[in-house]
């Protein structure tokens, strides 16, 4: 009787697990190539002038495209290529013709680096890569579709160092005219050390020195959570300081806020200088401008945004007063997975 219990028993336990199915197999070509970022955007922009004269109406074009080559499963070593549109070193959007100006089909390399993680926590970075900006933005760092030809270590060994992430780079930074790596001129003039440590799930700070040719800058960030205001989810802010023969100080601050389920909204205020460059945020530049943002996912792939920027103050006037933008962009990472090939 008890070894009957007993066989029977284990007769139960046993089966659900010879029921399993087996695994499906990894995909063909994902043990040597992936798809970081893959993806098509349109917007239609529009910019006013310190008259209030509509100085461009257009309607443009953006794709990105960046492919990771792995050289073992673990994707500890590759080689990593983006190509992206824009006319310029910080600008990603063609113009398409429709409205204001011509139309572009400018296709440049902006990021090609080969990237090393030899042990876990401890990752090496050579060539065009994006810049780090831990919890500062493109508005007082440098624009999303900018670059820095560097060598750059990263470590991420909290438990060791203190900091969530540690990274040191060395390089090059400059000639805004040229978009492309290629051709370009290198030299040394480039160096940054950023940290960053998340205190708590409510408080999450940065800290960024960098120097270009003469200039230093130090941008301290922070992102606080205070969903018991009921008014924003987050709030963030971000000073920068420039030490140079033309020293200054900005900074933006901004909530985010979960209206809906699908509705995502951002109120700001940003006060940049007018000697900052204009290697951050195309939207901004410089000045003291109020920004909002609504940004609604349709679904996992397409999500549109909507921006709206205004100038305050008329002195001195800035060429950029207003500026409105509908922006869609659909993602096709999931698409490709779906493929059953990466």
């Amino acid at each position: 009787m008890t070894r009957t219990f007993f066989f029977l028993l284990l007769t139960a336990f046993a089966s659900p697990l010879r029921a399993q199915p087996a695994a499906p197999p990894a995909p063909p070509l994902r043990r040597w190539v992936d798809f970081p970022m893959l993806s098509l955007g349109m917007r239609v922009r529009a910019i006013d002038d310190e008259v209030r004269e509509r100085k461009l109406r257009q309607l443009q074009q953006r794709s990105q495209i960046r492919v990771r080559l792995k050289f073992d499963a673990q994707a500890r070593y590759t080689l990593n290529v983006g190509v992206f549109t824009g006319t310029s070193f910080i600008s990603g959007w063609n113009s398409t013709g429709l409205g204001t100006g011509g139309g572009a089909t400018t296709h440049s390399i902006k990021q090609l680096f080969a990237a090393a993680q030899p042990v876990r926590g401890l990752e090496f970075q050579l060539g065009s890569v994006s810049p780090v900006r831990g919890e500062s933005t493109a508005i007082t760092s440098y624009d999303e579709d900018a670059y820095v030809t560097v060598a750059r270590m990263s470590i991420k060994r909290r438990a060791d160092v203190f900091f969530d992430d540690i990274t040191t780079s060395v390089g090059h930074l400059g000639d805004p005219t040229h978009v492309s790596i290629v051709g370009r001129e290198y030299r040394l003039n480039y160096y940054q050390v950023q940290v960053s440590r998340r205190l708590s799930p409510r408080l999450a700070l940065s800290s960024d020195f960098s120097r270009v040719d003469e200039a230093t800058t130090w941008r301290p960030a922070a992102l606080i959570g205070v969903a018991e205001s009921r008014l924003v989810d987050q709030m963030r802010l971000e000073v920068y300081h420039r030490g140079s023969t033309e020293s200054a100080t900005g900074f933006t601050v901004f909530g985010e806020k979960q209206v809906l389920r699908n509705l995502r909204a951002t109120l700001g205020y940003a006060d940049i200088d007018l000697l900052y460059g204009n290697l951050n945020d195309d939207r901004f530049f410089s000045g003291k401008r109020v920004f909002g943002i609504l940004a609604v996912p349709i679904t996992p792939e397409l999500n549109v945004q909507f921006f709206y920027g205004h100038a305050i103050g008329d002195h001195p006037p800035l060429p950029l007063k207003m500026r409105t933008e509908l922006v869609m962009n659909y993602n096709f990472i999931p698409l490709v997975r779906r493929s059953g090939w990466f």
